[in-house]
């Protein structure tokens, strides 16, 4: 065993997938977005007592069994396998080698991978093989290596995104800035003057 895998303790991951990787990715989840994707976020604290009424403690010693999420999402279900996996005694690397996801919102991925590897660096083209941006619908369920065609729709995907949240940050400053023109208009001339 590397020394990468023996010094992540099942503490260490726990912090890291609890708010340690919200430092490294920004993760917008407003009311619009909901209503617009459906998405519903499972707590970790329900994934663990779920899997813990699920399956027997024998299961999560065997690193061979693979366990699939076709709406991966933020990684809740496979966050909870991993740790079920550490507490019963397997390595971090062990313990997500046989995950895999998919999910259509590539921010989701990207958390998701984010929150499985804590860090190992090493471990990247693992996730990106297992947890992958498709619609999970239409998808293959191959979980291939990511080759540049790939890696290139995925950035083309982020840079969407932020370029959607930067409008949206833009929009909601023009609004706040039409608001407080009304309230002083209002406020020195006792009506709102100006149309937009």
């Amino acid at each position: 065993m590397s020394k990468n895998q023996s010094s992540i303790s099942y503490d260490n991951f726990y912090n890291w997938v609890i708010e340690g990787y919200l430092k490294k990715i920004k993760i917008v989840r407003d009311k619009e977005r909901i209503v617009n994707t459906n998405e519903i976020f499972t707590s970790l604290e329900f994934v663990l007592y779920g899997l813990e009424l699920a399956y027997p403690t024998e299961f999560f010693k065997d690193p061979n069994i693979s366990y699939s999420d076709n709406c991966v999402g933020e990684g809740a279900w496979l966050v909870g396998m991993a740790l079920k996996r550490m507490k019963a005694g397997l390595s971090h690397e062990e313990s997500i080698k046989n995950l895999f996801g998919v999910d259509i919102m590539q921010d989701n991925i990207d958390a998701c991978r984010e929150r499985l590897l804590c860090g190992q660096e090493h471990l990247r083209p693992l996730m990106e093989q297992n947890i992958q941006c498709q619609d999970a619908l239409k998808y293959g369920y191959k979980f291939s290596p990511m080759g540049p065609a790939r890696r290139k729709t995925e950035e083309s995907k982020r840079e969407r995104i932020r370029r959607l949240e930067m409008k949206k940050q833009s929009d909601l400053v023009k609004k706040l800035k039409e608001e407080q023109r009304a309230k002083i208009e209002k406020k020195f001339f006792g009506k709102v003057i100006s149309s937009s």
